[in-house]
Parts: structure tokens; sequence; C-alpha cells
């Protein structure tokens, strides 16, 4: 991640902060104004030198004007430790009185640094958030940074949603300097016979997401295939960066009266071997990008759909598994994985297999680097419903990277559900439909566990798992983050044999030892099958996602929003 630069002259460090305000009427009128920082000096006299830190509030999703007035700002600086533990260093809030400027004093010079700023209201409620990771306060080096604000409690919408248009399963990817590549999905709809979701020609699109600047910038160039359901991995370079897309399907049916009791399913004339890779400048703006047309005759070992893909070396390997019928109870070919090599954008021999048959399964990150290790779990009707997939320095070479496999207590056979990682190697497995004796059971409100992975020995495992209640209902195709590492949210998805959306948000509660509702904030749009990902400032970026099936015939902007939870640590 690139870092931001705050500067700091011989004789103070300022930042300037130029806002923008969209959408949110927050003292009665759209406001602009210069937010002035300024640090302690530490030589002889002179002018300040200032920087411009560009803001703005995100829009209202609703197009109407914020109802909570914004009185005070708070600012917190926090530096960040490599061990991902961080000490506050700076605190002040201060009043607003909409004269154009404020000036704060000593601010710390320090390296990775956290800004936090926080819009309160006139009884010091929080309304609006933003944070900035991962910048430099230092002497004598000018740069830029930005904080985006988005409402507390509640969700915000970027702008520049051109050509966005409805769509149900598409990939959300982290591309780094916190931009984030939102690509495919299915985005039509066909109810002739049974429910038919497929592409049309906007599912070859791909937009870019700035969360340091709200914009959201449509990639000039499109798929060679349109695709939902498929995974994808950023590879960054010196000269090139990469994102690279495995499989996925062109359609995907829903429909009620399927004998196996869970009603979505694909054909295997409608799924993708293909693969593709955006491919853009180190450092040029991704929008810029291509798809590059030279990887057409690459494929995949099998077909995959909602399988997994996931970076297992530091030079450039991805190892690619499962994605195959989640109505079909094994199949040895797909127990093999994939290896892509990113320097020659080509398959290598691997000789990777798992122990199960896995489709729609889930896959946390326990060691990455020159060591990865990997937690699968669910997707299978196997016993040993997880295994930990340890890489090997010999992959290139055809050699190493095995599978372990484990049989935690506790957990059900599950498919299409979410696990989020939190702290202390623990992972939310949450939600899905569990499998038994080959029919698909509804899912269940008391579908959510945590996971905890402790290392035990030369790199082995031990798995443990704790059952969570107050799921509120069960649900599928939803989405789980946890910002900070323990404020798990759980958002949307389907729940029962039908197509049927949930709307409430629920939150883990560490001192209740489970899931709650937080009644204060903002009611979420019913809707399943969107893609999503925690971002760097802390807040969840969710793209497309559907209520009704009927969404996907309307050609009208689609949904995407950022959630901030209340939930949220503020003040850590």
């Amino acid at each position: 991640m690139e870092d931001q630069t705050i500067y700091r002259p011989l004789s103070g460090q300022w930042l300037k902060w130029l806002a923008s305000w969209r959408g949110f009427s927050l003292v009665g009128t759209a406001l602009a104004f210069i937010f002035v920082v300024a640090c302690g000096a530490e030589s002889g006299p002179g002018e300040p030198v200032s920087l411009g830190l560009q803001t703005a509030a995100l829009n209202s999703c609703s197009g109407t004007a914020g109802d909570s007035e914004f009185k005070k700002l708070q600012v917190i600086v926090r530096h960040l430790n490599l061990d991902g533990s961080g000490k506050k260093t700076f605190s002040k809030s201060y009043s607003y009185d909409g004269n154009g400027s404020l000036k704060v004093g000593d601010v710390p010079e320090g390296h990775d640094e956290e800004i936090t700023v926080i819009g309160l209201d006139a009884l010091g409620e929080p309304v609006l958030f933003g944070r900035q990771s991962h910048t430099i306060v230092i002497e004598g080096t000018t740069n830029e940074a930005a904080v985006v604000l988005s409402k507390y409690g509640g969700f915000s919408c970027p702008s520049g949603a051109n050509e966005y248009t409805h769509r149900i399963f598409p990939s959300v990817t982290d591309i780094g300097n916190s931009r984030y590549l939102i690509a495919g999905g299915l985005t039509a709809v066909n109810t002739t016979s049974v429910t038919s979701f497929e592409g049309d020609d906007g599912a070859r699109k791909a937009w870019v997401y700035d969360a340091r600047s709200g914009l959201l910038s449509k990639v000039n160039s499109l798929m060679n295939n349109g695709r939902g359901a498929h995974t994808a991995v950023f590879v960054p370079g010196a000269d090139k960066n990469q994102v690279v897309f495995f499989g996925g399907t062109a359609e995907m049916t829903f429909n009620q009266a399927n004998g196996s009791g869970f009603g979505w399913s694909f054909d295997t004339s409608d799924a993708l071997k293909s693969v593709e890779v955006l491919e853009w400048t180190a450092g040029d703006d991704p929008t810029s990008g291509q798809f590059l047309a030279t990887v057409s005759d690459q494929e995949l070992y099998r077909k995959r759909v909602f399988g997994s893909a996931n970076i297992v070396s530091n030079d450039g390997l991805v190892l690619v598994c499962g994605g195959g019928s989640w109505e079909i109870d094994n199949d040895e070919d797909y127990k093999e994985c994939d290896v892509w090599d990113v320097l020659d954008n080509t398959f290598i021999s691997s000789n990777i297999k798992m122990h199960a048959y896995r489709s729609a399964h889930t896959v946390g990150v326990l060691a990455s680097g020159s060591q990865t290790r990997l937690l699968f779990v669910g997707g299978t009707t196997a016993k040993h419903v997880a295994e930990v997939y340890y890489a090997s320095s010999e992959q290139r070479s055809g050699a190493g990277g095995h599978f372990v496999k484990h049989s935690p207590d506790g957990i059900d056979k599950i498919y299409h559900h979410s696990m989020t990682a939190m702290t202390g190697g623990r992972f939310a497995v949450i939600g899905g439909v569990a499998n038994k004796d080959g029919n698909f059971l509804p899912p269940s409100a008391d579908s959510a566990w945590i996971v905890t992975a402790k290392a035990v020995g030369a790199g082995d495992y031990e798995l443990s798992v704790e059952s969570l209640g107050g799921l509120g209902a069960g649900r599928y195709f939803h989405t789980a983050h946890a910002p900070s590492g323990d404020a798990l949210t759980i958002l949307g998805g389907f729940t029962g044999v039908g197509f049927n959306a949930v709307a409430e948000p629920r939150y883990y509660d560490a001192k209740q030892g489970g899931l709650v509702s937080l009644a204060q904030d903002e009611a979420a749009i019913a809707r399943g099958g969107m893609g999503s990902i925690l971002m760097d400032n802390d807040t969840i970026l969710m793209a497309g996602g559907i209520s009704v099936e009927s969404d996907l015939s309307v050609d009208q902007n689609g949904v995407i929003e950022v959630y901030t939870p209340s939930s949220t640590p503020l003040y850590r």
C-alpha cells in the first residue's frame, strides 16, 4: 500500500483539509471549509507550509439530507505497530463555528499513522466517521492525504455510479492504496420457466471505488467473457499490477421445486473454465487497465463456480480449488486444485489435492508469505468439514503443498456460508445451508459459530468450535466482516427455501457471547448475492445484490453502499 504524507516544516507542521460536502445537510446548508492541523515547532520561526487534505462526506443513499446537525469534530491520531497493535498519540475535539477554518496543534511526527475524524452532533454523539491508515507524518516531505466521511451507524452511497446496473454475485477485490475493484456479476433475469439469472453486456464491466475520494469510476476495458460467482485475486508487481479472475458462470437458476431442498443451481454448460487478467502499469490509474486477450487459451482443470483462489507464495503463485456443483456428493476430479503462475500468466503442474470434494466453501488465511497456511471450511458432506493447506517453497517446481484434514465437533456440513477472520486466530463461520443425508435443510438461525485455530507444534493447528446464538434468521448469500478485528457485522442474504431477502443486520457482542441487533443503526436494504469487502478505513463496501428477481429486469443504477456499523470502535 502506498504511504500518504503530512508535511512537517521546520517551523511547524500543518495539515490543511479542504472538505467538499455532498448530500448531508449537517449545519443546515451544504458545507465547504478549510480544516488546518498544525503540529508543534522544533526550530526557528517562519511561515508554516500547508498541505491540502481533501475530504468529502458521502451522499445519503436516500438522496435526502441527513437529519443530524454537525457541531463538532474530533481528530484522533494513532500509531500503528507491525503486529497490528496501536497507540493513540493525539486526540482533541473542536467546535465548528461555521467560519470555515479550524486550527489544531501538536500532532506528533511518525510513520504508519492512522487518522480518524469523527463528526459529532450537539449532544456529542457521532454522526459521521472517517479513517485513513498508513499515513506518514514526517519533516520536509509533501504529499496529500484524504479522508472520506460516511454516516456512522448507517449507509452512505458513493458518487459516479454511471452504467453501474443491478447485478448479483460480482467480485470485490482490494487492489491497494484504498482502491477496490468491482467486477462482473449476473445482470439480467429470465422468468419464462424457472428463474434464470444471466449475464448481459453489463456482466463484462468493472469499476474502481476509491475510498479516499468516495468516487466510483468505470474501467475502460471490458472482460472477454461476462461472469458471476467467480473468484478474483490482486497481485501487485514492480512494473505491472494484475487482478486475475477464475471461473464463474454465465447463468444461475433458482427453482424452488428443486428436489434437493435448495433451489439454486447452475448447468455445467454455462460454467466457465476461462481466466481473465486485468493489467495496468503500477502507479497508474487502474481504470486505464486492460483485460488481456493473450490469456484466452488458459483454462482451469475443471469449471469452477463459487470456488476459491488465494495467493500462496511471495513469487506469484495462486491456489485455485473447488467450485463444482453443490448438488453432487463427491467428484474426485474436483479435489485437485489448480496453481496459477502470475509471472507467466499460465497454469503450472501442481499435483495438489484436497481430501474432500468442496464447493461453495470458505477459506481463511492462517499465515501468509513464504509459509502460507489456509483454513478451508465447509462445502462438503465429508466428515472432515475443515482442512488446512500448507504451502511449500517447492511449489513452482511442482513439488510440495499439501492438505491436512480436520473434523472439529459442533459445526454442520454447510454450503454458501461466510467465514470472517477476527483477532486471536478466530474465524466467525456464519449461516449457509446444511446438507443432511443428501438433502439441503432450510437455513437455520442456529448456524453461527466461532472456529478458533490454535497453532501447536511445528506449524500444526488445533481447531475448536464455539456455537453462537442470535443470528435472528437463517441466511445464505449474505456478507460478514469484522471492523477492527472484533466488531463482527452480518448483512443481508436470503432465508428460507423461497426467494426471501433479509434486511436486519446482526452484530457480535463479546460480552453476551452471541449475536445481537443494534436498534439504533439504520435499516439495511433487504438483499442477497452482493459482493463485499472490509476496507482499510474500517467501513464495509457492498456492491450489487438483489431483493427480488425483477431487480435485474430494471435498467437503472444498481446498489452500491458504504456501511459504518455503530459497533465500529471509534476511540480505540
